[in-house]
């Protein structure tokens, strides 16, 4: 089975890491970290938590429109909506 398959949880902005653990209990086998609301150390810090609790669990995270933040935790991926510039400089940010 592909990793990329299963129930795609995306979170709300209100979303706390206990929710995404019932989710990943309920199912889910990647969630996308969205919150547009939240300043950048609060965001920081939820990913972290994140990034154990999906690391713990054998899901796979997917940060929402932050490369950078993307890179910082680990996660698996990054979801990138409408950017103001090319993909092709995000080549040279993400590392694998």
């Amino acid at each position: 089975m592909s990793r990329l398959s299963g129930l795609y949880v995306i979170t709300a902005d209100t979303s706390s890491v206990e929710d995404v653990a019932s989710a990943i209990e309920g199912g889910a086998s990647i969630v996308q970290y969205r919150d547009k609301s939240a300043d950048a150390s609060a965001r920081l810090n939820k990913s972290e938590a994140l990034r154990r609790l999906c690391s713990d669990t054998g899901t796979l995270l997917i940060i929402n429109d932050d490369v950078e933040l993307a890179a910082t935790v680990g996660a698996d991926g990054v979801h990138l909506g409408r950017i103001p510039t090319a993909p092709a400089p995000l080549n040279d940010s993400v590392k694998r």
